[in-house]
């Protein structure tokens, strides 16, 4: 008998202590959705050209498995099929002058390649050719459908690598900023250790002005955002968490087993 009390005693008194974890927090996903309905007038998309033909840009990211999700859709009617692009992305301004810290990825959709790179800054369509070593290539990437392509990639390696002291590859927060150029004419050769061998294409720019604009912030269910810690919770601040209404009971009935077992003695 007693070693059955001992049992329940130490299964009541675990099962409490569980009950009262403390709070983790994890990290949150940021997007930004601009709609050629209702635009924000924070994305600067160039004028009398094929960016004209933009109707929804969205891109995320989930900063908790540096999933980065991209889609680009144009109005009915349009070929996506050979289109191309670049695109930089900063948790922060738009990227130009903001040199080997961010990675450049090059979009061949037409075989639905990514190409990656460590962006130099530049306002140029070569900045894949400094350095000429790709850093990741992402091969099938790229889906299409309709007017829209769309790729989703897993940039832990990408952004893990060495590339400088400054290095956070691709990052998105608080604050968006973009650099997505775009053509709807673009042609691309490679090398065999994968690396841009020649790009071709009229491109045409939708870029994010200023400080970059604000990111919407998903946080998992049952967590809030706080912005301060930039991390989704489940506590709610300060102090200790109050005890749910089962611990309560399990620990009253370790208590009443403690009881029970001294008079039984």
């Amino acid at each position: 008998m007693s070693k059955f009390i001992n049992r329940l005693l130490a299964s009541a008194v675990l099962i409490a202590g569980m009950s009262g974890t403390a709070a983790a927090d994890v990290a949150p996903a940021y997007s930004y959705v601009w709609n050629r309905s209702a635009p924000d007038g924070n994305l600067n998309v160039q004028p009398n050209s094929y960016a004209q033909q933009l109707n929804k840009l969205t891109i995320s990211l989930d900063t908790q498995t540096d999933v980065l999700g991209f889609s680009a859709e144009f109005l009915a009617g349009n070929t996506i099929s050979n289109d191309g692009f670049w695109l930089v992305v900063n948790n922060g301004p738009n990227p130009v002058g903001i040199a080997n810290e961010l990675a450049i990825l090059y979009g061949d959709v037409a075989n639905g390649r990514i190409t990656a790179y460590a962006y130099n800054g530049q306002n140029s369509p070569n900045s894949w050719q400094a350095p000429t070593a790709p850093l990741a290539v992402y091969n099938n990437a790229i889906t299409k459908s309709g007017s829209t392509y769309s790729f989703s990639v897993d940039a832990t390696a990408l952004n893990a690598l060495n590339v400088g002291p400054n290095w956070r590859g691709v990052d998105i927060g608080p604050n968006v900023g973009v650099w997505y150029h775009f053509s709807d004419n673009s042609a691309y050769t490679y090398y065999a250790n994968g690396d841009i061998k020649s790009q071709s294409g009229t491109y045409v720019y939708a870029d994010t002005t200023g400080n970059g604009v604000p990111g919407q912030v998903t946080c998992p269910s049952g967590t809030v955002y706080n912005p301060t810690t930039g991390t989704c919770t489940t506590g709610g601040g300060g102090g200790g968490q109050v005890p749910e209404p089962a611990s309560i009971a399990l620990l009253g009935l370790g208590l009443g087993v403690l009881g029970l077992a001294k008079r039984r003695r």
